[in-house]
């Protein structure tokens, strides 16, 4: 049995997405729907046979022109099987489909625009409440003038997208650590953003979680905003000196690719591992999840742990134009040239046509000693 994929195809006349894959039917009073494991002898639980493969979600030519897939959820609220209930949260996908939207006909350079973007629309719902947020902090002040005109493009070479990213780390560590466990938050930290609860919570008020259960007094959630970003100013102001003006989300979030076994031997890891300071988060088109949990080695926060191995651009009417690039290189020999010949290019969201000349640039030869 094969975990379902989403796949897009696409042909010079044509384009089209399957979800392929088995599909367990579950009964209708089954409550646990495979996110923990079932009783194995209520029946209840049992699988009720399979899904049709055509029974799948799938589109074909749809009249806009596109499709777009993030690993959002792949169905509307009328589709009758139960597939999942854990997708990724809308945002990548609700900005491909406004950027593709954006214009009437897309070329190659548009759409590699697109696979560079940077803006971060899930940090519009929590920026209100960092801009509210009151701190006797001295840097305060340089954080929040930092932070003007900041709508969530999460450059490299700004401070903004890291005074956000600390304060979120710092807040939804206060918000949640106490009524976890400081053990399973630590250990969930490094599966999950928390982000959605941490959204819901501040909408919603909720005092419940905003008090902090370690302390007599009853937190409200603003409370916990301000005293959240002290906590990431004094982090921040450790990591990165005194000079707001020159603090930068990419000296933190280092796409790190890392090697296996020897990202975990600190003095074989300088020459097995790469590194590159990147924009992004988790949230955005150039996506480039953010780890909130320290390093397990070096201790380090917001190392991006996940993102775009390849990026590629086909013209399907004419072969020659596509592009490609992947984040590391085309040797897998440490000490060759190619080893990392690709990784400054991949993290500037540059390309390599994929279809060269015919020439061969340089020839291996393998002799037997």
């Amino acid at each position: 049995m094969a975990p379902m994929q989403n796949m897009v195809v696409a042909d010079a006349q044509h384009i089209g997405f399957v979800s392929a894959g088995r599909v367990p039917l579950r009964r209708p009073d089954n409550d646990l729907r495979g996110l923990v494991p079932a009783p194995g002898w209520d029946a209840r639980y049992d699988w009720a046979g399979w899904l049709a493969p055509t029974a799948t979600p799938r589109d074909r030519d749809p009249a806009r022109g596109w499709i777009a897939s993030a690993n959002q959820r792949i169905h509307g609220p009328q589709y009758p099987h139960f597939i999942s209930s854990e997708w990724a949260p809308p945002y990548r996908q609700q900005r491909i489909e406004r950027l593709l939207a954006a214009r009437p006909l897309h070329s190659l350079d548009s759409l590699a625009s697109i696979q560079a973007d940077l803006l971060s629309t899930a940090t519009q719902r929590l920026l209100p409440f960092l801009r509210q947020a009151h701190s006797v902090h001295p840097l305060a002040p340089a954080a929040q003038h930092a932070l003007e005109g900041f709508e969530g493009t999460m450059a490299a070479e700004r401070a903004a997208p890291l005074i956000f990213m600390a304060w979120v780390r710092q807040l939804t560590w206060g918000l949640f650590a106490d009524d976890l466990g400081e053990a399973l938050f630590m250990e969930q930290m490094a599966r999950r953003s928390f982000r959605e609860a941490l959204e819901g919570v501040l909408d919603r008020n909720d005092t419940s979680w905003c008090d902090d259960l370690g302390s007599p007094a009853v937190e409200t959630c603003a409370e916990q905003v301000d005293a959240a970003f002290t906590r990431a100013l004094d982090e921040l102001q450790t990591a990165q000196g005194d000079d707001v003006s020159q603090w930068r989300w990419g000296q933190a979030h280092q796409a790190r690719l890392e090697h296996r076994p020897f990202s975990s031997v600190p003095w074989l890891a300088r020459w097995f591992e790469l590194r590159s300071p990147v924009g992004g988060d988790a949230f955005t088109v150039n996506a480039s999840r953010v780890s909130l949990r320290p390093d397990a080695g070096s201790g380090e926060l917001y190392l991006g742990d996940h993102g775009a191995g390849l990026r590629a651009l086909y013209d399907l009417g004419a072969r020659k134009r596509s592009r490609f690039i992947h984040s590391s290189g085309q040797s897998g020999i440490v000490f060759s040239a190619d080893y990392r010949n690709l990784n400054e290019r991949w993290s500037r969201v540059e390309y390599l046509p994929l279809w060269g000349d015919g020439r061969p640039g340089r020839i291996l030869e393998l002799e037997p000693r």
